[in-house]
């Protein structure tokens, strides 16, 4: 049970971020200044690396 609720939140992380990273890419090439949209793009890649860390994590395999 505990595994597969990891997974759907592994899911839920890399959707979110890679969301947040296209919104600040899109949304500096915009607005033309990447300063302003750097800590939504640096957020969304923390996030979906997670997720994609989390579910390559060989300890606990895929059920």
């Amino acid at each position: 049970m505990l595994m597969k609720n990891m997974n759907t939140i592994h899911t839920f992380s890399i959707i979110v971020g890679s969301l947040a990273l296209i919104f600040g890419i899109i949304m500096s090439i915009i607005k033309g200044s990447f300063q302003d949209y750097f800590q939504i793009v640096f957020i969304g890649t923390i996030l979906a690396g997670l997720g994609v860390m989390g579910r390559k994590n060989k300890k606990n395999p895929k059920v």
